[in-house]
């Protein structure tokens, strides 16, 4: 796992203990400060997501690269 992977790992585990906190904090899912926090995790789990999927992209990539080498 990269650096990268594990930064934004973190981030999001920071982001959802937040996220927790303020929802006991306001004891209301809608609360506009506990949806700011929702969209804010949803985000950085979107970019975990993206890096993900274009890694596998990358790796795919390589692995037909390597199939389709001449000898």
């Amino acid at each position: 796992m990269s650096n990268r992977n594990m930064l934004v790992q973190i981030r999001i585990e920071r982001a959802r203990k937040q996220l927790h906190m303020l929802a006991e904090k306001h004891h209301d899912l809608q609360h506009p400060a506990v949806l700011k926090q929702s969209m804010l995790l949803d985000e950085l789990i979107n970019q975990y997501n993206r890096k993900g999927e274009q890694q596998r992209l990358i790796e795919s990539r390589k692995s037909l690269e390597n199939k389709h080498t001449i000898y």
